[in-house]
């Protein structure tokens, strides 16, 4: 589908969506099936019966073009299985769970498609020969033949039901780099071969210095002698704003937070509202508008029921949960226990912490970028001298907070990266897709829980 896609006119690819057409179910479409959904123009006729005969070509056993070297690595449908049954180690997966139509764990998957790519890998470690686009792509539809109901894997909707295996250019055109499990499997195999072998080579990034003229240096300068009051929000963002090519320069030229903010030190003023301006100009069209974290953090509260119950702030607890639902960490408990307070606070520290209302602020210390709440108010710390007042606002603070690491070239913490990475995708929208299993996972159920309320 990817291909009509990118040849076909509009209406009549909007014809194949309407009547549910796949990458799998194309291949049976003939002259009289495209009449009779009225697709009658000779022009968009010829294009997909051209496509549908390539489909037939690669599903044909017999074809001349499947006899070529370059296509043997990829097994047949009755192949796929065959293969899969002769693996000792995966064969109670194909009995127990495959052929019971129940969709084998992360792991389980990782090593079916180690299997399947074994040819693949050891034809490009001894001949040095890359496997093509279409290979990959026609294995991941010959493991659908075999397993269909693997389709329910899809990385989110729109995508081709075998995406999880694999997806050309990630769905983003191209320029962008395939994504799915077959392609970082043949990906990660070429790491072992020696540089002379290698077909394609990564130079090394050149930091481009973005030219400023001096006006806008002279304009940053003057914003900075400006008090951040109420008086002077309007003049200051519009300033921001005016100065943005100066912080893009800032940002690729890797200059550090203490740089950034010697320059643009009202990056830190209005209760984080600059930054979140600062990172919607960064992401410009691909920022969702529309982006209203009450609600994701409100279906957040329904994972891990019993997780973080002493939280009283629902958004920070929703938060919470779907952290700990990311990181696959939590606390065992039945429903009568009491929740082990010192656990969840362990658990909640990379995202919040709560401090004594005794505690100073000008002197906290701490090793790594969190939110902090104090009598009721919110801070969002990234270092011992930039420390964000966002207000009693909890949404606020976790808005900002996962903000910051953009407008500041911040390291995002490790054990935060699934979320941020959850929260790009499923919140900002400034990313497509996650190559996280359980970060994709979780969007593609968010997403669908979204599509049945739209229908309420």
């Amino acid at each position: 589908m990817d291909e009509l896609k990118q040849t076909l006119d509009q209406e009549s690819f909007g014809i194949l969506v309407d009547n549910k057409f796949t990458d799998v179910s194309l291949k049976f479409l003939d002259a009289e099936k495209l009449s009779a959904m009225g697709i009658v123009a000779i022009g968009p006729r010829l294009i997909v019966l051209k496509v549908v005969d390539k489909l037939n070509k690669w599903n044909d056993p017999m074809s001349e073009d499947m006899q070529s070297s370059a296509c043997k690595s990829i097994p047949e449908k009755k192949e796929v299985r065959e293969i899969l049954e002769c693996n000792k180690k995966f064969r109670s997966i194909l009995y127990e769970k495959l052929d019971a139509q129940i969709i084998p764990t992360d792991t389980e998957i990782k090593l079916m498609i180690r299997i399947l790519c074994a040819t693949m890998v050891e034809r490009l470690m001894h001949d040095s020969i890359y496997p093509t686009t279409e290979e990959k792509k026609m294995l991941a539809i010959k493991i659908l033949l075999q397993f269909p109901f693997l389709c329910a894997t899809r990385r989110s909707t729109g995508a081709p039901e075998y995406s999880l295996f694999f997806w050309k250019n990630g769905g983003q055109g191209p320029k962008h780099e395939h994504t799915g499990l077959i392609h970082t499997q043949l990906r990660n195999s070429c790491k072992n071969l020696l540089p002379e072998q290698r077909k394609f080579t990564h130079s090394k990034t050149v930091v481009k210095h973005v030219g400023v003229c001096t006006e806008i240096i002279e304009l940053a300068e003057m914003c900075a002698k400006f008090g951040a009051t109420s008086a002077n929000y309007s003049t200051i963002s519009k300033m921001m704003s005016d100065v943005h090519d100066l912080h893009m320069m800032l940002l690729n030229e890797k200059n550090d937070m203490a740089k950034i903010l010697l320059v643009l030190p009202h990056l830190t003023s209005y209760n984080g509202r600059m930054i979140h301006m600062a990172y919607e100009r960064i992401h410009g069209t691909s920022f969702n508008q529309k982006v209203d974290l009450r609600k994701v953090f409100a279906k957040g509260l329904m994972h891990n029921q019993h997780a973080f119950k002493e939280v009283s702030d629902d958004y920070i607890r929703g938060c919470l949960r779907i952290m700990i639902k990311l990181t696959r960490k939590g606390i065992k408990q039945k429903e009568t226990m009491e929740p082990n307070i010192g656990i969840e606070t362990e658990l909640a520290a990379p995202l919040i912490r709560w401090i004594s209302d005794s505690q100073s602020i000008q002197d906290y210390n701490a090793p790594v970028s969190h939110i902090f709440c104090q009598s009721e108010n919110f801070f969002v710390y990234l270092s011992p001298c930039v420390i964000i007042p966002c207000g009693k606002e909890s949404i606020n603070a976790i808005d900002t907070f996962f903000r910051s690491f953009a407008v500041f070239n911040l390291r995002i913490p490790v054990n935060l990266l699934k979320i941020a990475d959850f929260l790009d995708v499923f919140a900002y929208k400034i990313k497509s897709y996650s190559n996280r299993s359980t970060v994709q996972n979780l969007c593609s159920l968010f997403i669908e829980s979204e599509n049945a309320e739209k229908l309420l």
